[in-house]
């Protein structure tokens, strides 16, 4: 973008939908949100809300100073902590025809949005398992002593050691090749602009579906063990190792993965495909 804006949003489906009733050429925009990402520190704010008596969802953008736009400054979690995720109370927040995106439709190429989303999700989860291996090698090659019971002599030559590394290690290595090729499949499917067609959609969203339940889980134990070989001493508030695991733990509860590991079941036994929306 020329203005170069950072971007927030207000998108999240599980609380109660946002109302815009029309008022001339625009319309009037009232209700709240939690997990608004980045609204703490965006200078816009993307939202989508449903047109009171049509029932359609349109989608536009809020700027941060607009009049009757609240943020609430509520974001107090475990991890993520600079996401900035925090509430927004909208009250006769004015939104002209210039500030709105478009409608918010089911055509095929358009719904990829949300897949793509997924896919970030689990990029992100892979890149944590990668951080927390890089920062735990570190620690561990920096322990210069081995366990008593142990024959090596640092603890980075103990056969025990390296064997939970090298687990740790293939497994994100593993999850990181599908991750790759599930990115490179999304970005061909796009390419096809109007031509994608729901039949295709829908298998590449269970395959990102696939790779969101094992990134999910390879980086929530990656950022876990990654403690069984730098030592109690890694626990410490400075060394940091924690940011991998709060951060894991914190976003991957976004949306359930058991609901990802249906989706996949459904799909897989029945060809069966789970209901649009901002989730799958």
């Amino acid at each position: 973008m020329e203005e170069r804006w950072l971007w927030g949003d207000s998108v999240n489906p599980v609380d109660p939908t946002l109302v815009l009733t029309r008022e001339g050429a625009g319309y009037r925009l009232n209700g709240a949100k939690r997990f608004s990402t980045g609204s703490g520190v965006g200078e816009v704010i993307v939202v989508n809300a449903q047109v009171e008596g049509t029932g359609e969802l349109l989608a536009f953008v809020v700027p941060r100073d607009a009049q009757g736009l609240e943020i609430v400054d509520d974001w107090d979690y475990l991890g993520q902590r600079l996401s900035a995720s925090n509430s927004l109370v909208y009250r006769n927040v004015r939104i002209e025809p210039a500030d709105v995106l478009g409608p918010v439709t089911d055509e095929p190429v358009s719904t990829l949005l949300t897949p793509g989303i997924q896919l970030a999700f689990a990029n992100f989860y892979v890149g944590i398992a990668q951080g927390a291996l890089e920062r735990g090698k570190q620690i561990l090659l920096g322990r210069k002593n081995a366990w008593f019971l142990s024959a090596a002599e640092t603890y980075s030559q103990d056969p025990v050691f390296q064997r939970t590394v090298g687990e740790l290690k293939a497994r994100t290595a593993a999850v990181a090749a599908l991750a790759e090729k599930l990115g490179r499949r999304f970005d061909a499917l796009l390419s096809l602009a109007g031509a994608v067609t729901q039949p295709q959609r829908a298998e590449l969203a269970v395959a990102i579906a696939e790779l969101k339940v094992v990134a999910t889980e390879a980086g929530v134990e990656v950022a876990n063990r990654i403690f069984e070989v730098t030592g109690s001493s890694s626990t410490q508030s400075g060394v940091g190792l924690d940011l991998f695991w709060r951060n894991v733990r914190t976003h991957s509860l976004h949306d359930p993965v058991d609901y990802k590991k249906i989706e996949v079941g459904a799909y897989f036994l029945r060809g069966e495909s789970q209901p649009l929306s901002l989730y799958t």
